[in-house]
């Protein structure tokens, strides 16, 4: 039997209809939740990988210091050597000993004789003291004539025994390398052959360009040598003064046992290096980007 319109239509309206379940929204706490976890976790990250890193950072620097000190010591070593060897070779010079063994020989032809010494040997100080350790005549620093030299470190070992010796001799406003030797006449001391030559630049300028380390050689509070580039000397002052510098770590040695004059290393603060910098920046923009995902993911939930 067919069935007309409007019985159908009565039907349709009648029928319950089966709809899906509409499915329950998460409650907002949970997003939040989630959000907020994100945001610390990436917050704690970035925190802690600073401090390892400046930790790291700080390592290094003083790995480096600890290197460039060494350095400089083979390098005075090696200076020192050099001088006792040259010497040594001086102080056996026939001329030399001719000379000491003429009776009454005056200041003034001893100080001609080392001046053409010196001049083949390109030392920048010669002097020849007496056995008491007293400087007889000297070419180079004629001011040194005179002065008792018997306490200086390098010719009282002489004075005590030893044919030779080097070290580092503090003078006025300079550093100098020194070696010595004994000039001997057959059995006898005739007096001591000392020979000099200022700490040179070249020294911590190697070091600077090998370790990214500044060295300077302060005598009181002047800087008589100093690399290449690093803190001015006024700015070495200072630190040596108030031994802090926003831009600078500084580490400050003695020279030698029983020297005045100091060596001060520096570095960059890591926090200004630029490897430091990318490495922070990349970590702040990583808790940066976590942020701005915990934010999207906040408004897709209230969205949703």
């Amino acid at each position: 039997m067919t069935q007309s319109p409007l019985h159908l239509q009565v039907l349709e309206a009648n029928a319950t209809r089966s709809l899906p379940p509409q499915p329950e929204r998460p409650p907002m706490a949970g997003w939040i939740a989630v959000a907020v976890s994100l945001s610390l976790a990436a917050g704690a990250l970035a925190f802690f990988g600073l401090i390892r890193l400046q930790g790291g950072y700080a390592a290094i620097d003083e790995e480096r210091v600890a290197a460039a000190g060494h350095m400089f010591e083979q390098a005075q070593a090696s200076a020192h050597h050099l001088l006792e060897s040259q010497a040594a070779v001086i102080a056996n010079d026939g001329r030399i000993r001719a000379t000491l063994a003429t009776p009454d020989i005056d200041a003034a032809t001893l100080r001609d004789l080392l001046d053409d010494v010196r001049s083949s040997s390109g030392a920048g100080l010669l002097a020849l003291l007496t056995p008491e350790g007293v400087v007889r005549a000297a070419s180079g620093d004629q001011a040194l004539e005179g002065i008792d030299l018997s306490s200086a470190s390098v010719v009282a070992r002489l004075l005590k025994g030893e044919d030779a010796a080097g070290g580092t001799w503090t003078y006025a406003k300079s550093a100098m390398n020194v070696g010595a030797a004994r000039v001997r006449l057959g059995p006898l001391l005739a007096g001591v052959l000392l020979i000099g030559n200022p700490v040179p630049a070249e020294t911590f300028t190697r070091i600077e360009s090998a370790l990214a380390v500044h060295g300077a050689l302060v005598i009181g509070q002047d800087v008589a040598v100093k690399s290449q580039r690093g803190p001015t000397p006024e700015r070495v002052r200072a630190m040596l003064g108030e031994g802090a510098d926003p831009d600078y770590a500084h580490v400050v040695r003695d020279l030698s046992a029983g020297s005045a004059a100091r060596v001060l290393w520096v570095v960059p603060h890591h926090l200004a290096a630029p490897s430091f910098f990318g490495v922070a920046i990349a970590l702040f923009g990583l808790m940066g980007l976590t942020g701005v995902a915990s934010i999207a993911l906040l408004w897709y939930a209230w969205k949703w």
